[in-house]
């Protein structure tokens, strides 16, 4: 985030009770930290949403690392969008599986189908579909589809992009992680 050329930029850490240094990290780059004791995704998404003050509000994980012209860039083409989301690519990913990424968000990827890399929120869209805090996994893609069902206007962006990690993808294996069996 400090790389970013946009630069009114709140930075908001939701900690479940890491056991890493995540609260320290936070704090040494001047983030905003807010620990909760209560685990799952939509929880700590929902608290952070709720604590930011910006008209757009933008969801992240963790391991995401933000080209520096990426925000300036959703700011600038979110236009009338409720919703605005961004492809990824996998930093240590092969060719292989970079591929497969960049063909599913071109050819398959719906608008709806928002993942937790980078979503970007109206505030006044929020008030209305929130994230829900009842979901331990996959909160990104349930707020998605609710989003679509309240005819928010959706955008996928395939020029903008997240570097992500393909753990997950390595870890169940790239067939078993296409059809759908993940390993978190």
């Amino acid at each position: 985030m400090k790389n970013q050329t946009y630069q009114n930029i709140e930075t908001i850490v939701v900690d479940y009770e890491s056991d890493d240094a995540t609260p320290e990290i936070a704090r040494k780059f001047g983030c905003r930290l807010i620990e909760v004791s209560r685990r799952g995704v939509g929880y700590a998404t929902h608290v952070g949403f709720e604590a930011a003050s910006g008209e757009i509000v933008i969801r992240t994980d963790a391991d995401a690392i933000f080209p520096p012209d990426l925000i300036s860039n959703v700011v600038r083409k979110i236009g009338d969008s409720d919703v605005y989301h961004v492809s990824h690519q996998y930093y240590d990913g092969s060719f292989v599986i970079n591929l497969m990424a960049y063909l599913y968000d071109k050819y398959w990827r719906k608008p709806w189908e928002t993942t937790g890399h980078f979503i970007a929120v109206k505030r006044e869209l929020y008030r209305k579909v929130q994230f829900n805090p009842e979901m331990i996994l996959d909160d990104d893609w349930e707020f998605g589809q609710r989003a679509k069902n309240s005819n928010a206007k959706i955008s996928f962006d395939l020029e903008n992009f997240v570097l992500v990690s393909s753990r997950r993808i390595i870890k169940t294996g790239l067939l078993r992680y296409i059809l759908g069996f993940r390993k978190r």
